[in-house]
């Protein structure tokens, strides 16, 4: 009976860590969030927007500098971004006035040495030019 009991208590101990430290994971934001909560209250995005549609890009090796305009951050000059970015998030914004949606990329790029780092984009104008190449790196809305 010591036996099992000996065995017993660390298995409990080892599967509560487990479920401990998933729970805790689940819980974490995306690793894209923070520089999308960065641009958002100074982006010239009126108040009452919200994320209408979240898309992983298939294809993000496909993203082109031409396809949407960088937002300056602490990390990336944008003449020196290297491309193509390692992962491409497509974004749908909803304006809270109603002025109609746009799509924001948020890519994480990398010079594999010194910076690594995410990038948010906002995407041309008129909006299907920007699904269009929304599509061609794999984000369907």
């Amino acid at each position: 009976m010591k036996r099992l009991i000996g065995l017993l208590v660390p298995i409990m101990v080892l599967l509560s860590l487990t479920i401990i430290i998933t729970l805790s994971e689940a819980k974490r934001p995306a690793p894209w969030q923070a520089p999308l909560q960065e641009y958002l209250p100074g982006g010239n995005v009126p108040p009452g927007s919200r994320i209408k549609g979240e898309v992983k890009a298939d294809h993000p090796w496909q993203f082109r500098a031409d396809m949407a305009q960088a937002v300056v951050n602490d990390t990336w000059r944008t003449d020196l971004i290297p491309y193509p970015p390692d992962e491409v998030w497509c974004l749908q914004l909803e304006y809270g006035d109603g002025s109609g949606p746009v799509i924001l990329f948020v890519s994480h790029h990398s010079d594999k040495l010194w910076r690594d780092d995410w990038l948010v984009y906002q995407g041309h104008t008129p909006i299907s030019a920007t699904l269009k190449d929304a599509s061609s790196i794999g984000c369907h809305f």
